[in-house]
C-alpha cells in the first residue's frame, strides 16, 4: 500500500513538472544543452514531447495507484487485464517518444 501511495505522489509530481515545462518552456539544464543544436521546430517538438510524456506517465502512475487501492479494498478482484493494458500504453508511449525524439534532431525550420 505504501508503494501505491508513492506512485501516486510521483505521478502528481510528474504532471506538475510537465505543466511547468508547458508554461515556462524550460527543460532541465542537461536537456536544454542537448537541444541547443536543434532547429526551432525540432526544439519545440522535443519540449512538447517531454510535456506529453511527463503527463502520460504521471497519469499512468496515478491510475496504478487507484487500481492498487481498489484491489486492496477488495472492490476489484482481477486487475491483471487492466494492468496489462496500462503497461502496454506506457510501452507504446516510450516507443513513440524515442521515435519522435530521434526525428527532432533531423528537423529543419523550412519543413
Amino acid at each position: 500500500m505504501v508503494m501505491s501511495i508513492l506512485f501516486g505522489v510521483l505521478g502528481i509530481g510528474l504532471i506538475i513538472f510537465g505543466i511547468k515545462i508547458l508554461l515556462t518552456g524550460k527543460l532541465t539544464k542537461g536537456e536544454e544543452a542537448k537541444i541547443a543544436s536543434y532547429s526551432k521546430k525540432g526544439a519545440r517538438t522535443y519540449k512538447l514531447l517531454n510535456v506529453m510524456l511527463n503527463i502520460v506517465v504521471g497519469l499512468f502512475l496515478i491510475g496504478e495507484c487507484i487500481i492498487d487501492f481498489l484491489e486492496f479494498q477488495k472492490v476489484l478482484d482481477d486487475t491483471l487485464w487492466i494492468k496489462a493494458i496500462l503497461f502496454g500504453v506506457i510501452i507504446l508511449m516510450v516507443v513513440v517518444y524515442f521515435i519522435v525524439a530521434s526525428k527532432c534532431k533531423k528537423m529543419t525550420d523550412n519543413e
